[in-house]
C-alpha cells in the first residue's frame, strides 16, 4: 500500500443513520417490546458490557444475537439512509486517504447502502460481521492483511467499544457525537478526538496522524 494515511469507519451510527432499524431488530431478536424513549436514552450512556448486564443478556448469546440482528436488518436495508452530510464527507476524505470499513454489520448490507448513495467505490475494502465485543480482532486483521502502519490509521466510531478497539490495536480514535453512545459516555473513554459534524471530521483527520 502507499503512504497515505488510513481512515477506517464503523458503519451503523457512524456512516449510516440506522439506529432505529437496529433497535427494532434487536428488540425483535430478543423478543422484547419496543423500548420507551427514556429507556433508550439511559442505555445510550452505557458501554457494551454494562448494557448487556442491564438487559440481562449473557455473553454467550451475543454472537447469535449479532447474527440475528444482521439478518433482520437485511430485510429492512432499503430503509437505512446515510447520516446527513456523510456522503460528501466520504468523497472528500477519499481524495487524500485510503478508506475502509470495519463493522458488526454484514458486508452485503453495507454495500447495499453505499451503492444507493454512490460512494461504494470510495472504500478500498469492507471487513464486516465483527463480533461487537471483539471488533479489535477485525481491525487487527485488516491492518495485517493490508500491511498498514498503525501510526497512519484513524478508526472512526460512535460507541465506547469503537474507541476501545482503536486503542487496543494502537490506532487513533475519533468518536462521532451523532451515533449510539451519548457524549458523556464517549468522553469517559477518551477518544483522541470527538467531533460533532461530518465536516468537522474531515478537518479532524485532514492531515497526518501525528500532531493531530
Amino acid at each position: 500500500m502507499n503512504n497515505k494515511s488510513v481512515v477506517i469507519f464503523d458503519f451503523d451510527g457512524t456512516l449510516a443513520d440506522s439506529f432505529l432499524v437496529a433497535m427494532n431488530a434487536f428488540c425483535e431478536a430478543t423478543r422484547r417490546e419496543p423500548m420507551p424513549r427514556e429507556d433508550i436514552s439511559r442505555l445510550r450512556g452505557m458501554g457494551v458490557l454494562q448494557l448487556l448486564r442491564e438487559l440481562e443478556i449473557p455473553l454467550w448469546r451475543v454472537p447469535f444475537l449479532a447474527w440475528r440482528v444482521r439478518q433482520m436488518m437485511h430485510a429492512q436495508v432499503e430503509r437505512i439512509d446515510l447520516v446527513p452530510g456523510v456522503a460528501e464527507m466520504v468523497r472528500k476524505l477519499a481524495r487524500q486517504h485510503q478508506l475502509f470499513i470495519v463493522s458488526s454489520n454484514s458486508p452485503a448490507n453495507i454495500r447495499n447502502v453505499l451503492r444507493r448513495f454512490d460512494i461504494a467505490d470510495c472504500f478500498a475494502d469492507i471487513y464486516g460481521d465483527a463480533q461487537p465485543l471483539r471488533k479489535y480482532r477485525k481491525l487487527r486483521k485488516l491492518l495485517g492483511d493490508k500491511k498498514l502502519a498503525v501510526d497512519k490509521v484513524w478508526y472512526i466510531g460512535d460507541t465506547t467499544g469503537d474507541i476501545e478497539a482503536a486503542h487496543i490495536v494502537g490506532a487513533k480514535s475519533v468518536a462521532v457525537s451523532w451515533g449510539y453512545n451519548n457524549i458523556a459516555a464517549l468522553e469517559r473513554h477518551r477518544p483522541d478526538k470527538l467531533v460533532f459534524s461530518p465536516e468537522e471530521l474531515v478537518h479532524a483527520v485532514g492531515g497526518s496522524v501525528h500532531g493531530k
